[in-house]
């Protein structure tokens, strides 16, 4: 298999052709400049320790390293303003915000490969790791970090239940996204909403959550409580669901170290 592309320098263009890996990734870190601290860990930690890497992308306002390729966040179908205009500004804001880059990056970073892993500024890979074997996605599950409301969100979106067993989440602070899962996800969604797939992602969570204790759902701005959508979660049972045979989860040995929280003893 091979792919080409049409490259321009000194007004001449010239056509390169070059070998494809299935098992080749590339890597978008969405980041604001207060995760720039762990971003330079996270991409040196990244260069080294992930298998058949390819090229590293940062999502970004503005450039905040020189390490990976800047991508500017007008790219995009949406803007910031987009979210405060759905949900208000508030810390949850840029959360949300995150989600939506997460989901739409693969579909519209130029040149891009098929097969993306997106990942939180402040993960580290400190061991030698491969997440696609054979054309296969490799997943990895957490046992703290989903809850009740991204099962429910994800039932409004896509009407399907969960594909394993609370509270065993997708939720892992990374996740290999394949466009052409992705894509049919999107398309799901679309079809059954009739907008624009970031526009449904936001638009669900404004509705009533039957698993949300009152207390918060009865809020001014319901969206300054807990979250109520992941696009981790969303993606991950999306594709055991309806590509069994292109994912399959391994676990990783892996630390969750979070708001002062450490998950071993």
């Amino acid at each position: 298999k091979y792919k080409f592309l049409l490259c321009k320098k000194e007004k001449k263009y010239y056509t390169l052709y070059y070998k494809m890996n299935d098992d080749l990734i590339d890597l978008v870190y969405p980041c604001h400049k207060k995760d720039t601290e762990t971003l330079v860990l996270a991409i040196q930690y990244a260069k080294k320790n992930i298998k058949n890497l390819r090229n590293i992308y940062v999502v970004s306002k503005t450039k905040l390293t020189d390490d990976a390729i800047w991508i500017g966040e007008d790219i995009f179908p949406f803007t910031f303003q987009d979210m405060i205009d759905k949900i208000g500004n508030h810390f949850r804001t840029g959360w949300n915000y995150a989600g939506w880059i997460h989901l739409h990056s693969a579909m519209y970073i130029p040149g891009i490969l098929d097969n993306v892993l997106i990942c939180d500024a402040d993960t580290f890979f400190i061991k030698p790791v491969v997440f696609i074997e054979n054309g296969i996605s490799l997943f990895n599950i957490s046992f703290s970090d989903g809850t009740a409301l991204y099962f429910e969100h994800m039932t409004k979106l896509l009407n399907i239940p969960p594909q394993i067993k609370p509270p065993m989440s997708g939720v892992c602070h990374h996740i290999l996204i394949n466009k052409t899962i992705l894509k049919s996800m999107m398309d799901h969604v679309e079809k059954k909403f009739n907008k624009p797939f970031w526009q449904a992602w936001i638009d669900v969570t404004l509705e009533k959550y039957n698993s949300c204790l009152p207390k918060f759902e009865n809020m001014d701005n319901k969206h300054r409580g807990p979250g109520r959508a992941t696009s981790y979660e969303l993606y991950f049972n999306y594709a055991l669901k309806f590509f069994p045979d292109k994912v399959k989860i391994r676990k990783l040995r892996s630390i969750l170290s979070y708001k002062e929280f450490l998950n071993v003893k």
